[in-house]
């Protein structure tokens, strides 16, 4: 599936990321590494997944494996984008991303989720919306738009 941009982020992407090389040359070539994203999952093996890639790529991660543990560390530091998955208990995906809007409006919020069918309401909470069950390079192309989008918009 592909990746849905919101009218707000309507960015132009050249081309498609399709490997970890490519991932490396373009990001050499955009902004400095050391980005913090935080991984919102109660699935520990995809916490630990996307720490491993994104850590390869040179992010800094933080991982939460619930919405409260996720609000209790955006009280305490400070990061780029929040990546968060839809079906977590207590608390799901559009609540979590409903109060870090409350409280961290700018801070860029994707969602990543395997459910076939999201409520209008969840797309409205987040900035981008990509597959869970997709390639890599689909959420790690996501992330390098919406934080350079982040950042171009507050210069």
């Amino acid at each position: 599936m592909p990746l849905i941009l919101p009218r707000r982020y309507q960015l132009a992407v050249n081309k498609r990321v399709t490997s970890r090389h490519e991932v490396e040359a373009k990001r050499s070539s955009q902004e400095p590494r050391g980005k913090t994203i935080l991984f919102v999952d109660d699935e520990p093996s995809i916490l630990t997944i996307r720490r491993l890639i994104f850590e390869a790529l040179g992010y800094l991660v933080v991982t939460a494996a619930s919405g409260e543990v996720a609000l209790d560390l955006l009280n305490t530091r400070v990061v780029d984008a929040v990546v968060l998955d839809y079906l977590m208990s207590p608390m799901n995906g559009e609540d979590l991303a409903r109060r870090i809007r409350r409280k961290h409006r700018k801070t860029p919020i994707v969602l990543s989720s395997g459910c076939l069918s999201l409520p209008q309401s969840l797309l409205d909470a987040v900035d981008v919306w990509v597959e869970k069950g997709g390639p890599p390079s689909t959420l790690v192309g996501a992330l390098e738009q919406i934080v350079a989008f982040r950042i171009t918009r507050s210069r």
